[in-house]
């Protein structure tokens, strides 16, 4: 499947979830159109990958845990653990994305020490905002914090590993995904605000949509150099 192919299947797949969210049709339908968004990308990611492979496993397994986790935060907020185990469903997708893209000789330049600095000034910002709100779930928030920040630094040190084009298409598909797990927190936990759930969906669709699309841009490339 082509580029413009997927990025417009996508694209409808993901504007009928935000119409869904934004109007006043039944809440069910978003029990077809939320998970077609990660459903899409699996078999994306099909089509191009050798089944087998390594990378395809872990990010196969990503998206999978991704796709419990918008299944869990579809059901109701009570009981409080349909909400946790989204939360530990995206941990472990995050895990995924982490083996997927992690190389040790990335984290060694000056570039690892900033980017940790920047995190840690971004994830205490939020979780000053949210921590008064999240009472018994204030570990599993604090763990799952510390997973996602771990997968943007492993992803932002990787520039001198891939291409350009790979590094910024990966890159900002997980800062959307810091962005949209922040928009989500502080509505849950701080303060609601309005149209908070069309712009989560948003900004978490296209970050799954980039890192894969990512991935696959240098499995491409990969591919080319072996011809």
């Amino acid at each position: 499947m082509k580029f413009k192919s997927i990025t417009f299947v996508f694209s409808l797949i993901l504007l009928s979830d935000l119409i869904i969210i934004g109007t006043e049709l039944p809440h069910y339908f978003r029990y077809f159109s939320k998970p077609a968004i990660t459903i899409v990308l699996l078999v994306y990611l099909g089509n191009i990958f050798k089944h087998g492979k390594w990378s395809w496993l872990l990010l196969s397994a990503a998206l999978l845990f991704s796709l419990s986790g918008d299944i869990f935060l579809l059901l109701p907020n009570e009981p409080s653990w349909y909400f946790i185990g989204g939360l530990l469903s995206f941990l472990f997708a995050h895990i995924m994305y982490i083996f997927a893209f992690f190389k040790i000789e990335n984290f060694k330049t000056s570039r690892s020490f900033l980017a940790i600095l920047f995190l840690l000034f971004y994830a205490l910002l939020v979780f000053k905002l949210i921590g008064e709100g999240l009472g018994e779930l204030s570990p599993y928030v604090l763990l799952y914090m510390i997973v996602l920040l771990l997968m943007v630094l492993t992803v932002f040190v990787r520039n001198t590993s891939v291409t350009a084009k790979s590094y910024s298409l990966v890159l900002t598909g997980a800062l959307l995904f810091m962005i949209s797990d922040s928009l989500l927190a502080i509505n849950k936990f701080y303060q609601v605000f309005a149209f908070a759930d069309i712009l989560i969906m948003l900004t978490y669709g296209y970050a799954q949509f980039l890192i894969i699309y990512g991935a696959v841009y240098r499995h491409r490339a990969e591919e080319k150099l072996k011809r």
